[in-house]
């Protein structure tokens, strides 16, 4: 159940995404070569998507997408040598970008969301039963985009990804509501939910070189990163409140539950009712955004930000690399800054 609100409530005043995620990404950028692929990227998502719903192309295409994945593809894949506007690796950057654009569309079933990327949800126009339909369409186009790429050894690590994808998102679900959930169980989910998607651009960027011995650390320091993500997302989304109203077990929030039993009885309280009372969820979202929970949450995401290191070893002085590294820490400076 999603507590309800009057949408004329005042939020905190805070810095909002998108704008302010997108300039934290500014390392994922490297001149002309980065741009060519950008340009290519969309080009194939164009070919990859015709004929398929209107809405899923619209939200593939939108402005307001930041194209994470597939930057981090391109950097990594650079790093090993592979070129930058080679037509394999824009065909595995599309499969990417497709695999998480279905996973929004699914996303905004489960949340209710009525927009996303700027543009109303897909749930929002046709209903939950079509929108999950047309997601599965976009997740079969992203599968067929790979087609004998790399003699067909990309398909499997895409489904493994999106396996541990659904798991995440299934575990996320049944922790909804609850404020019980510890550092590692939430890392455990943010590793699937999260980082299996960025964990798969390691993967690829490394079967597209033709390094085997290259697929292990840069999968694994992928996923720290996409966790280390999704841990400066956590941080950032607790100003307008929407976990709050979705009960979505962010790190935040499990952090500030913790560390305050008083703060966790009044969360409890609020989402065993159907609605907000009065001014509750904004003097939630004020005690939460001031509490220890926040410093937590960003030493998590810090911790994950070590482990993407480690995990890259020798590679770390390679210039995708570190670039990689720094649109991490650019996210992780974003979250502070807004809390």
């Amino acid at each position: 159940m999603v507590l309800n609100y009057d949408n004329s409530m005042t939020t905190l005043a805070l810095p909002q995404a998108p704008e302010g995620r997108r300039m934290a990404l500014a390392a994922l950028t490297a001149g002309g070569a980065h741009e060519a692929f950008l340009a290519a990227l969309a080009l194939e998502l164009q070919r990859a998507l015709a004929g398929a719903d209107a809405r899923a192309l619209a939200l593939a295409l939108a402005p307001d997408a930041k194209r994470v994945r597939p930057r981090l593809l391109f950097e990594l894949a650079c790093a090993l040598g592979v070129e930058g506007t080679s037509p394999s690796l824009v065909r595995a950057a599309v499969a990417v970008e497709l695999i998480h654009t279905a996973s929004l569309i699914h996303d905004d079933v489960i949340d209710m969301a009525e927009r996303r990327r700027g543009l109303p949800s897909v749930n929002a126009e046709l209903g939950n039963p079509a929108a999950v339909l047309v997601g599965d369409e976009v997740l079969c186009r992203a599968l067929g985009a790979l087609g004998d790429v790399a003699g067909g050894a990309l398909v499997a690590p895409c489904i493994h990804a999106v396996a541990a994808m659904t798991r995440g998102a299934l575990k996320e679900i049944e922790a909804g509501g609850g404020l019980d959930l510890g550092d590692e169980e939430w890392t455990a989910i943010a590793g699937d939910k999260t980082g299996a998607l960025f964990g798969l651009c390691g993967t690829l960027a490394a079967l597209l070189a033709g390094r085997a011995a290259c697929v292990a650390p840069f999968a694994a320091g992928a996923r720290a990163l996409g966790v280390a993500f999704q841990a400066a997302d956590d941080v950032a989304d607790l100003a307008d409140g929407s976990d709050l109203d979705e009960k979505n077990p962010n790190l935040a929030v499990l952090c500030a539950a913790r560390a305050d039993a008083g703060l966790r009885d009044r969360l409890l309280r609020a989402w065993a009712r159907a609605r907000w009372q009065g001014d509750e969820r904004a003097a939630l979202v004020r005690a939460l955004v001031r509490s220890a929970g926040v410093g937590r949450a960003l030493t998590v995401a810090d911790d994950a930000l070590a482990r993407a290191r480690a995990a890259f070893g020798e590679h770390l002085s390679s210039a995708g690399v570190q670039r990689a590294l720094a649109a991490g820490e650019g996210y992780l400076a974003h979250a502070r800054s807004v809390a």
